[in-house]
């Protein structure tokens, strides 16, 4: 290569990072302002996804020799990992620290609930949450009981092989309901909620984060929650939510809504919420046997 071509290259390769890091730190500053509302929600929904392009900005400055690019990026991206790390573990869950082991196999959009109970039962799993996407009545099984409160027909559904003396539906919004119930393991009594707020519009955020932390807070023992909240646990309402109850985000980042085994695009919702010593083991995706979507395997520490 010339010399002038070789300049015109470098030269290119300036503009290009200038372009990066000026946007990179417009990023910044929608996501910790909150201005330009629209701006700020797609932002915060994808915030992972930039984080992710931001570390590949930074490895491509260091490769050209932009040292003074790369530590603007560097810094912006330390910024970042500081404002996301109190909500979410982005690469690595929190194990905890209990000996007692607890596994749930929770499965959204679930068209057969009979099939889904078989995967639970062949990977011996304690506890099956299951989310139908209409109205559905509860088949019978003689391992997986069903405590609700009511005889019916609904959406959400819990099934424990564990003894439960309490257990039902809550209703957050007409049309947002989940499932619940209490456990005893190795002594420790716990209450387990299912949730799906899977496509959650801006309008319900209120109302069903209100009800979710009355709900949290009324409770007298440790609360476990498992679902797709809607949102990834650094969006505003759901930090807010988190620090009025106390709880906090378990697992790792998962690139997966349940319709994927993974996609780069899903916003990463699927959470499991618990007290301070509790954690997530393992975290595995089943086969979905054409029962709705995938089933996911959560092995929780007590």
């Amino acid at each position: 290569m010339g010399y002038l071509s070789q300049k015109k290259q470098q030269k290119r390769i300036t503009l290009f990072l200038n372009a990066a890091v000026l946007a990179a730190f417009l990023f910044v500053c929608s996501a910790f302002s909150g201005s330009f509302e629209e701006l700020h929600r797609h932002v915060v929904r994808y915030f992972f996804q930039y984080y992710v392009l931001f570390l590949l900005l930074l490895a491509y400055a260091l490769f050209a020799r932009r040292f003074w690019h790369a530590s603007l990026l560097l810094l912006l991206i330390i910024l970042d990992f500081f404002w996301i790390s109190p909500y979410a573990n982005l690469f690595f869950g929190i194990d905890g620290r209990g000996s007692d082991t607890l596994k749930v196999v929770y499965q959204n959009n679930v068209a057969d609930i009979s099939r889904s109970l078989d995967a639970a039962r062949r990977e011996n799993a304690e506890i099956a949450a299951l989310n139908a996407p209409k109205s559905q009545p509860y088949i019978y099984d003689e391992n997986y009981k069903l405590l609700q409160t009511e005889d019916s027909v609904d959406k959400s559904f819990i099934f424990s092989i564990l003894d439960s003396e309490k257990g039902g539906r809550v209703r957050f919004t007409p049309n947002r309901v989940a499932s619940y119930l209490t456990i005893n393991k190795g002594g420790k009594e716990v209450l387990l909620l299912n949730v799906n707020f899977a496509g959650l519009r801006p309008s319900e955020e209120e109302v069903v984060y209100n009800n979710l932390t009355e709900f949290v807070l009324a409770q007298n023992i440790p609360v476990i929650i498992i679902g797709d909240f809607g949102m990834p646990g650094w969006s505003d309402r759901f930090r807010k939510f988190l620090d009025e109850t106390g709880l906090e985000v378990k697992n790792r980042i998962i690139m997966s809504d349940g319709r994927r085994l993974f996609d780069p695009l899903a916003v990463p919702a699927l959470n499991v919420l618990g007290y301070k010593a509790m954690g997530v083991r393992r975290i595995e995706f089943l086969e979905r046997q054409k029962n709705g979507w995938y089933p996911v395997l959560f092995k929780l520490s007590l």
